[in-house]
């Protein structure tokens, strides 16, 4: 039997880009851990309901590398994706910014079609940490109108329609062990904003013009990003309180009553986690 083609996984120490990676021989079968058909039928496919563009939103998600570990990829995006449009009624697209080695890996752009995802490729300005995630903020992602993202070990647990509805310049979930000791310090995994706004434009033009220093600067850390360039964003926990939770730090005795979105920022991811609740909402 012939060996199957693999995909050489890229390096992303660097923030050069990667080349379209290469199909190489010499693995077997048994290195796919999972097929990428499996779920396809958990999620059908929607038609996808444009109104004007200030009312167009646009939720988005970024797959990159072998997060969150090989094989597992494509099962995140399509459970976020199957999970929102259970949970959000308003028009909305679903948008998955994936590296080339992903979409080559997947067909991506081919089967996730069907399913209501459209996938555009991740053309990052570093590769440095969660610097990928800044491409939202990037004339050339093509993104107009409302934009809301979410990490792909967000949890989707209630009705999104009041979080989507979110009309103001900026907002970002804050830092959930600051939020005891009242200190509001902006996150990353769940942010919405306006393509093309000033601050959008903002962050674009620094990080085309001052990549060197802003990753040396930065680290990859998207947090120190976001508190430099939107100082007064908007805070989902002061909007929504209780919306917004942490798994680790809320849900250890079970799912809040009012709880929408969970974030598992960290270990352990929602694949590992066998509580009910965590079954039920993710699928």
């Amino acid at each position: 039997m012939d060996s199957l083609q693999v995909l050489e996984r890229p390096n992303y120490a660097s923030r050069v880009v990667q080349e379209t990676p290469r199909l190489s021989k010499g693995s077997a079968a048994g290195s796919q851990s999972r097929p990428i058909y499996a779920l396809e039928e958990r999620c059908s496919s929607t038609t996808i309901r444009l109104g004007e563009k200030d009312m167009v939103l646009n939720v988005v998600c970024f797959l990159w590398g072998d997060w969150p570990e090989p094989g597992l990829g494509y099962e995140y995006v399509v459970k976020l994706k199957s999970s929102v449009m259970r949970n959000l009624s308003l028009p909305h697209n679903f948008i998955c910014f994936m590296d080339e080695y992903n979409i080559i890996k997947y067909n991506a752009k081919t089967f996730m079609k069907h399913l209501g995802i459209e996938v555009r490729t991740l053309h990052a300005y570093s590769w440095v940490g969660k610097f990928p995630k800044l491409y939202a903020y990037n004339r050339f992602a093509n993104l107009e109108g409302r934009v809301l993202i979410l990490d792909l070990d967000t949890v989707v647990t209630g009705n999104l329609n009041e979080i989507a509805s979110y009309r103001g310049d900026f907002c970002v979930r804050a830092w959930f062990k600051g939020i005891p000791k009242n200190e509001w310090v902006p996150d990353g995994d769940m942010i919405a904003f306006e393509a093309n706004s000033k601050t959008a434009k903002h962050i674009d033009y620094h990080f085309n013009t001052y990549l060197n220093h802003l990753e040396v600067l930065y680290e990859g850390r998207e947090r120190l990003v976001l508190k430099k360039f939107v100082p007064n964003s908007d805070m989902w926990q002061k909007l929504y309180p209780g919306q917004i939770v942490s798994y680790k730090n809320d849900c250890l005795k079970g799912l809040p009553e009012n709880a929408r979105l969970v974030s598992f920022h960290g270990d352990p991811r929602p694949h590992v986690v066998q509580e009910k609740w965590v079954l039920e909402n993710w699928r």
